[in-house]
């Protein structure tokens, strides 16, 4: 994949980062500490998608790192 195709998706997804960090469309965004979209390369041809972040995920702000995850 291009540089410019990679440049183009890392965009997208930081977009998309902060569209979800301004969201209070449910009670979630109210009472949550930081949003937790995601991470990792935005080219990947593979995506882990987890249920909603638990305690520690909110804490930290990243995907996966709680006990659970």
């Amino acid at each position: 994949m291009s540089e410019d195709e990679h440049a183009r998706r890392a965009r997208e997804i930081a977009r998309a980062t902060e569209v979800v960090a301004a969201c209070r469309k449910c009670e979630i965004g109210s009472t949550r500490t930081n949003s937790v979209y995601g991470e990792g390369d935005p080219c990947a041809e593979l995506m882990v998608v987890g249920e909603g972040p638990g305690e520690t995920e909110d804490k930290l702000g990243r995907p996966f790192v709680g006990r659970a995850g």
